[in-house]
């Protein structure tokens, strides 16, 4: 009996091994949350759903995502702003440093690779070509700049929705969201 459950025993713990390697492989593999993400972003630029100046939410998954989750109230923790570059969608975003980021990999940082697109609702009016372009050359200045672990209105250091804000309000004159 005791050598019956030990085999059994052996059996289960083995096939938890395999299956927690499998599972781990399959979700926290970056690679694999790569690949995952290349073929959402091919399947957004087939259904012609990104435009420039789209803002994009992702529960992150770095240390502090949980604390900036509780002091909003959002399940979302990071955001940037979407642009096609030559050819290539890109992330603007205020990480360390601020920089673009290609989509794909943008995605893949994210809580289970998973997103959220908002588009404001007059955004063929306002994000016109020449807008765009406003919006990029604005960014420019915050480019290369250090995060804002502080969550301080400054230009010397920036954070995530701060950015979109900024660039939105200095180019377009349109605030996201009030103060």
């Amino acid at each position: 009996m005791k050598k019956i459950l030990l085999i059994i025993s052996i059996v289960v713990l083995i096939l938890l091994l395999f299956l927690g390697t499998y599972l781990k492989k399959r979700y926290y593999n970056p690679w694999v949350r790569l690949k995952d993400s290349k073929k959402q972003v091919k399947l957004l630029i087939d259904n012609n759903q990104l435009k420039d100046g789209d803002i994009i939410f992702q529960t992150s998954l770095s240390r502090q995502s949980k604390a900036i989750q509780l002091v909003t109230y959002s399940k979302y923790s990071h955001c940037g702003i979407i642009y096609k570059i030559n050819d290539d969608y890109m992330v603007f975003e205020a990480v360390q440093p601020i920089r673009y980021t290609p989509l794909a990999k943008w995605i893949a940082r994210g809580d289970d690779n998973h997103f959220v697109i908002k588009r404001l609702n007059n955004a063929d009016s306002i994000l016109t070509p020449d807008n765009v372009k406003k919006m990029l050359k604005a960014g420019e200045s915050f480019k290369g700049k250090d995060y804002d672990i502080y969550f301080e209105r400054s230009d010397k250091n920036i954070y995530c929705s701060e950015l979109i804000w900024k660039v939105y309000k200095r180019t377009l004159g349109f605030e996201i969201e009030k103060l």
